[in-house]
Order: structure tokens, then sequence, then C-alpha cells
């Protein structure tokens, strides 16, 4: 385990100051990208996402994306129509609400990943709403944050086991 701990202002969580310093950019992204998050009305961001009857193909496949790393399955998240049963008002919350950064499950991200397998920003932004926009950079830049971390998990972990030999 590191001795020396990263100043308490870069809010980055209980990791040492120089893997404060490898989070730091991509925290700062997050952050960023939270704020843009929390500029958009979320019943209209929302409603407008689920108003598409026949959304671009780069829609579904970002939404689903978002929702699976929220936690939700792919298997699930086939057609438009399930899609949309699961866009809640509530959903730019729980957006916010997700630390990528904490240790969690493979699942979510795995299946996120192959939900967008393809999608490009530019697709994104030729093809997507402002709203669609923001919510794929949410989610590129929380994948960022969590694989970041997991890198970091592992050079402690074997920090600790050189420390142990």
């Amino acid at each position: 385990s590191r001795a020396r701990q990263a100043p308490s202002w870069m809010c980055l969580g209980d990791v040492g100051a120089d893997d404060a310093a490898k989070l730091m950019l991509p925290r700062l992204l997050q952050m960023q990208v939270r704020h843009e998050l929390s500029n958009l009305d979320p019943k209209k961001t929302i409603a407008e996402i689920r108003s598409y009857s026949s959304p671009p193909k780069v829609v579904p496949k970002v939404m689903a994306g978002v929702l699976c790393a929220l936690g939700r399955r792919l298997k699930d998240l086939s057609e438009w129509k399930q899609i949309r049963l699961e866009l809640k008002d509530t959903l730019l919350a729980e957006m916010d609400a997700l630390d990528p950064a904490k240790k969690s499950k493979k699942r979510p991200w795995r299946e996120s990943q192959q939900a967008t397998k393809g999608v490009i920003l530019e697709e994104v932004n030729d093809k997507g709403s402002v709203a669609a926009q923001v919510v794929f950079k949410w989610l590129e830049v929380s994948r960022l944050v969590r694989k970041i971390s997991i890198m970091l998990r592992k050079e402690d972990e074997a920090n600790d086991k050189d420390d142990d030999d």
C-alpha cells in the first residue's frame, strides 16, 4: 500500500498521490460531462429520446450501452421498444450517481461495450440529438475512469504482493 495520500482537494477517493495523478484527467473529464448532464432538463431530455418512433441506428445502441452500464441486461434491450420502456425521467440522476471508479461486476460494462460496438462520437454527433451526444460522452468517460481505476487496483495489488515478498 502506498504511504503518500492524495490531497483532499482532489476528491479522488481512497488512492495514493501517484494514483490520484493518473486519475485526475479522467476525473476532470467526468466532472465536465456531469456538468453537461446537469444542464439538460431530465424530463425533456428523456422525453425527446423516447419520442423517436424509429430513431437513427446509433441512438438505440447508445441508450442500450448506457442502460447496460447501469445494470440492465443487454438481452432485454434488443429492440427499441424495450429500450424506450427503460428510459425513465430518473435516468440522468441514475447516471450521475454511478461511480465507475468503484469496484464492480464486469458484466454490465462488457454488455455496454457490446451494445455500442462500432459506434463513434462523430456518428453520434451527426445522427443523434444533443442529448444522445452528451449521454454517449458520459458513457465513454465513465468507461475511461473505470479502465484506469482497474489498472490502478491491479498495480496496487502487485505492489502489495511485492511488499509481502
